[in-house]
């Protein structure tokens, strides 16, 4: 059983890191376990409060600060982000956000 969810997990997560980088995304990490680290080249909290509007809740870097602070990290849940439509929206909304902030 071990071993089939280690591999289910490994399949979810080879997804969400071709999703990533085809969005743009780098990894601050090698992507390992089941939560991985996306340099967004966003502030996170903006990106999460437009994706809560889209219906997805994001865990922004800012939230994993002992002192919160902005961050263009943004920690994903491989098993979640599998999803090519939420990618499409993150995409969507990430390139709002950085065509907003050329001003």
């Amino acid at each position: 059983h071990a071993d089939r969810v280690r591999d289910r997990l490994a399949a979810a997560r080879a997804r969400s890191v071709r999703h990533a980088e085809a969005a743009g995304c780098r990894f601050a990490a090698e992507p390992a376990g089941l939560f991985g680290w996306v340099d967004t080249r966003v502030d996170t909290d903006v990106l999460a409060l437009r994706m809560l509007d889209e219906g997805y809740l994001l865990a922004p870097g800012g939230l994993f600060h002992a002192t919160p602070a902005p961050s263009t990290l943004m920690r994903i849940n491989f098993a979640n982000t599998q999803d090519a439509a939420f990618w499409r929206v993150f995409e969507r909304r990430v390139a709002e956000q950085r065509g907003s902030s050329r001003g």
